[in-house]
């Protein structure tokens, strides 16, 4: 389950940036990505969402995503995984874990600066001052 759930991530890459879009290959958000591809492979029912987030930090993001998703130490992070980090002045930003040869990388919906414009892409997990960890979570039924 893990490989089609990383399969499904990526399948919606170049997908427009939009904040809490739910539609793959028309418009997403860094939170609709590991979304959209849990309900695509079945880990989710087709009503799953985590809503109530605003564009700013506001707090909300992570008590949701331990409402949903099994909380794991960034020692145990693998591809599959949902990583939750803060990235330049954002502090809830999310992605999927993929194997990025050999290395961890992440596939997330990224706005283009302050335009609001961007789309679903896939980088390198590099740690440092413009990405900090925050959490990590597994969605239950992933293995």
């Amino acid at each position: 389950m893990r490989a089609e759930f990383i399969a499904a991530a990526r399948s919606y890459l170049r997908t427009p940036y939009g904040h809490q879009g739910r539609m793959p290959g028309v418009l997403l958000d860094c939170v609709g990505v590991p979304i959209c591809a849990a309900r695509q492979v079945g880990l989710k029912p087709a009503g799953f969402d985590i809503t109530g987030y605003g564009r700013e930090p506001d707090g909300r993001l992570l008590p949701l995503c331990r409402e949903h998703m099994d909380e794991i130490s960034q020692a145990a992070m693998q591809p599959g995984d949902v990583i939750v980090v803060h990235q330049g002045e954002n502090p809830r930003h999310m992605g999927v874990l993929w194997d990025y040869g050999g290395r961890l990388g992440i596939v997330h919906a990224i706005a283009d600066g302050g335009r609001r414009v961007g789309a679903v892409r896939e980088h390198r997990l590099v740690f440092g001052p413009l990405c900090r960890f925050v959490a990590a979570f597994r969605i239950p039924g992933i293995d």
